[in-house]
């Protein structure tokens, strides 16, 4: 299966990888910006109003400087280019083995969620792609 820029964001944010749950929320990230999500950085709070978000959030197909700060907790704020006042939040915890996934835009109650057993996608090696 091809996963265009898959790669390169591994080798980007190699040195960063601490777990096998960081390199899960790497792909999590990748696959956003693969359906053309932008990241607008860390947390959950907007500080503008929404229509002005992108005018102080520079979007971004990095992940944010500290995405991994937290070891059991990751929330970042992603825009789209379908809705572009639309903001959204990927919102992961870890309980366990288990990876509690959300995707919420923000302002609605439209939340997507998704268990994930680690194990599942992960080699425990974090050395390669």
């Amino acid at each position: 299966m091809a996963s265009p820029g898959l790669e390169l964001l591994f080798n980007s944010i190699k040195s960063q990888i601490k777990t096998s749950q960081d390199a899960l929320i790497a792909v999590l990230h990748w696959e956003l910006i693969s359906k053309g999500f932008k990241c607008l950085g860390n947390g959950e709070e907007v500080k503008s109003v929404v229509p002005q978000i992108h005018q102080q959030s520079k979007e971004s197909e990095s992940l944010p400087t500290g995405w991994n700060s937290s070891p059991s907790f990751y929330a970042m704020r992603y825009s789209s280019k379908a809705e572009k006042d639309a903001v959204y939040i990927l919102k992961v915890i870890q309980i366990e083995d288990d990876f509690l996934v959300h995707f919420m835009k923000k302002g609605t109650e439209a939340v997507e969620s998704l268990n994930v057993r680690t194990a599942d996608y992960t080699t425990g090696s974090v050395e390669s792609y």
